[in-house]
């Protein structure tokens, strides 16, 4: 089930007056045992408890699950000397997904620079 009808049927559970623990069972009967968490109709209700009646979901302020390689070697090629940490800020992701894609491309630092080992 698409996650925007989930919304929906939180708001009309939450419109028939029904608590976060009663909605999330009738929807997981009607639905489907896993259709929606406690925590996730707890969450929407005290939305729409506080006036914010939008059935949106709120941006993620999670970074990017891929790293596009042919940038991370393109940033290489023109500042090989640039850091770990400078490169997950531009590209928006943890320094530990980009140290893993570098090993995984086959580059190391040789003092201050990167470089592909051969």
């Amino acid at each position: 089930m698409d996650r925007s009808w989930i919304r929906v049927i939180l708001w009309s559970q939450f419109k028939a007056g029904r608590s976060a623990n009663s909605a999330t069972h009738f929807i997981n009967e009607a639905h489907g045992e896993g259709t929606v968490s406690y925590a996730t109709t707890k969450r929407w209700f005290i939305k729409f408890r506080s006036g914010d009646e939008t059935l949106q979901s709120e941006k993620s302020s999670g970074r990017p699950k891929a790293i596009n390689e042919d940038e991370l070697k393109q940033r290489i090629a023109i500042d090989p000397r640039i850091t770990v940490r400078k490169l997950a800020k531009d590209l928006e992701c943890s320094s530990g997904s980009v140290a893993k894609h570098l090993k995984s491309m086959g580059y190391v630092k040789k003092g201050e620079k990167w470089v592909q080992a051969t």
